[in-house]
């Protein structure tokens, strides 16, 4: 009867080892999808922030030729009534 407790307290224990090995190797092939997706979305954001930088430079242009299309149509509208 001792043997058998034995046996099985020692099966119960390779068991414990083997599930933790497995789960062990499962959260980290998880933890290497994860980190992956995360990477992804690093180098999304950074591409995103580009590409505003971009549209913000432009704007800053436009926003430029507008305010000097305002004072030439102002320095016209002298002229006009002048006229």
């Amino acid at each position: 009867m001792e043997d058998i407790k034995t046996l099985l307290k020692e099966q119960e224990e390779r068991i414990k080892k083997y599930v933790t090995e497995e789960v062990k190797t499962h959260i980290d092939v998880l933890k290497e999808d994860f980190d992956s997706k995360v990477a992804l979305i690093a180098e999304q954001y950074d591409s995103i922030i580009k590409r505003l930088d971009s549209h913000d430079k432009r704007f800053t242009l436009i926003e430029k030729e507008i305010e000097t299309m305002r004072v030439d149509i102002e320095i016209m509208e002298v002229d006009i009534g002048l006229i």
